[in-house]
């Protein structure tokens, strides 16, 4: 897995340094710098897909149940209204494990 990096600090890092050693701060040096720069603290981003899991007595009672696809947790539950409401109203994350959704990677 690559490592990720601030690219603001790390020229900050590059400035503050050839401002003290001058022309002897050669590629070198610099690549030195990169190379052992700290990694950000970033996570990957998960996409996942809302999934409803309704059985057909639960549909003829107008109950849906939708699961987050990567944790399985259910996200939303209504009673009453159409499929199509969740469709308008779909959030973006899962609230459990922070899955963005309705994107395709």
């Amino acid at each position: 897995m690559d490592d990720y990096i601030s690219r603001a600090d790390l020229m900050g890092h590059i400035e503050d340094e050839a401002r003290a050693w001058g022309e002897e701060y050669d590629v070198r040096q610099i690549l030195g710098d990169i190379e052992d720069f700290p990694a950000a603290d970033v996570r990957p981003v998960v996409r996942g897909k809302w999934k409803d899991s309704v059985d057909k007595l639960d549909m003829l009672a107008g109950r849906h149940e939708y699961h987050c696809s990567c944790c399985g947790k259910m996200a939303h539950y209504f009673v009453g209204g159409t499929e199509d409401w969740f469709d308008t109203h779909e959030p973006n994350f899962c609230s459990h494990c922070g899955a963005r959704m309705g994107e395709t990677p």
